[in-house]
């Protein structure tokens, strides 16, 4: 029971419904554990069931043609591949460890060559649905190095908006929906959310689909710039409003 109220109410909460103009809010299932006033993604394959943004692709860019005795791994979510060793070519190479990533077919959707390095020195891989591609690579002889990096290709479906229906969770008194549990995501309308950086009216909108560990930036959380490559312009949304990170701000979005 509450024995204390403060007599200087906050402007909002997150999720809240930021005012009485039009509005479109579409009813998904939980994927997972899912925060008011946050990103929501479509699950691919299914017609309603909405979870967080991922970084689901990863791109190995390799420093240069395997050659004489090169030998490497690459590891994804923990498990490597068996060592690859230089044979007959760099591109036949670089195939070979391709193929060895796609028989990961409980980690790995699809891996592949990038068609656009004529070079033969880049290598995409998209997870499965709902993870992170966090890989690395090592080489075990040679002198070849690569850098690694993180993307996604998810497309932002609309945010969670706050209901009464929900309480919060003890310990941790935040707002949450759980898995199979009904979320109402908006597609069309103001909403409130918690930037996790300073924002201005007019800024643009991107949504995070990586954590990088400060507390604010976690997946699904919204910004108005993309500083470390781990967040995606939401093209069909603005800040309406101005706010320090961590205040409430008003997001328009107008997804289709």
């Amino acid at each position: 029971m509450q024995l204390a109220y403060n007599s200087n109410m906050g402007i909002a909460n997150p999720g809240m419904i930021a005012d009485a103009s039009y509005d479109m809010i579409e009813s998904f299932q939980a994927f997972e554990v899912i925060n008011i006033g946050v990103g929501v993604i479509k699950v691919n394959g299914s017609d309603y069931q909405g979870r967080l943004p991922r970084a689901n692709k990863a791109k190995i860019v390799f420093s240069g043609d395997f050659s004489g005795t090169d030998a490497f791994t690459i590891t994804i979510n923990g498990t490597a591949t068996s060592s690859t060793v230089y044979g007959v070519s760099n591109a036949a190479t670089v195939a070979a460890v391709v193929a060895k990533l796609n028989a990961l077919t409980t980690l790995v959707s699809l891996a592949a060559i990038d068609t656009t390095d004529t070079a033969n020195h880049t290598i995409n891989i998209t997870t499965l649905e709902g993870t992170d591609a966090i890989a690395s690579y090592t080489a075990t002889v040679g002198s070849i190095t690569a850098t690694v990096t993180k993307g996604s290709s998810d497309v932002l479906e609309g945010i969670s908006v706050s209901t009464m229906a929900k309480e919060e969770t003890l310990g941790t008194l935040l707002v949450q929906f759980k898995v199979g549990e009904a979320i109402p995501v908006m597609r069309k309308g103001k909403i409130y959310v918690l930037p996790s950086v300073a924002v201005s009216s007019g800024d643009p909108v991107y949504c995070r689909f990586y954590v990088d560990g400060t507390g604010l930036m976690l997946p699904g959380s919204f910004g108005n710039v993309n500083t470390d490559g781990l967040s995606t312009l939401v093209g069909s949304a603005l800040w309406k409003t101005t706010a320090v990170a961590g205040a409430p701000a008003i997001i328009e979005i107008n997804r289709p």
